[in-house]
């Protein structure tokens, strides 16, 4: 699990490993949520117009209403978990076959920035319910033990599923 997204519930960790468990032929989950601003909106600069960033075959996507285009989502750093064969056999972090786990928080906070950061604080020290640690709390070690929680409570993995 990632340090730079503190604001984690235990019951979520829980559901996103369940939903990678029950999808035997999933490589990994990975939350995603909507995304605060829309890509079909975003540009680039170039010589010496602006380019629309994103190519989708509807006219002018830029000037039309985000609910006239594709539902897109932001992934967000909140939960990525992936089995041990996706890193060792598929040499990647993810795999191909990703399944989303959709966060509605408006609280979901990616610490990138000083913004961030205070944002963060705030709600911790404001919660009223306990996050989960920054590493494998002790309900994903009894259904998914990972390699980092190996090293941090000495024990093996017991199945081939692990967090980051």
């Amino acid at each position: 699990m990632r340090p730079t997204t503190p604001l984690r519930r235990p019951e979520r960790v829980d559901e996103a490993v369940e939903t990678l468990i029950n999808d035997p032929e999933a490589d990994s989950v990975r939350a995603v949520s909507p995304p605060l601003q829309n890509p079909f909106k975003m540009w680039a600069i170039g010589e010496p117009y602006l380019e629309p960033l994103i190519d989708i075959g509807i006219p002018e996507p830029y000037n039309q209403p985000r609910q006239k285009l594709p539902t897109v989502y932001w992934q967000t750093g909140y939960i990525d978990i992936i089995r041990t064969a996706t890193l060792t056999e598929k040499n990647s972090m993810t795999g191909d076959r990703i399944l989303p786990y959709v966060m509605e928080d408006q609280f979901v906070v990616d610490i990138d920035q000083q913004f961030s950061m205070n944002l963060s604080e705030f709600l911790i020290e404001n919660q009223s319910r306990p996050l989960a640690p920054p590493f494998p709390c002790e309900r994903c070690l009894q259904i998914a033990p990972s390699a980092p929680a190996k090293s941090l409570l000495g024990r093996q993995p017991e199945s081939n599923v692990l967090f980051r």
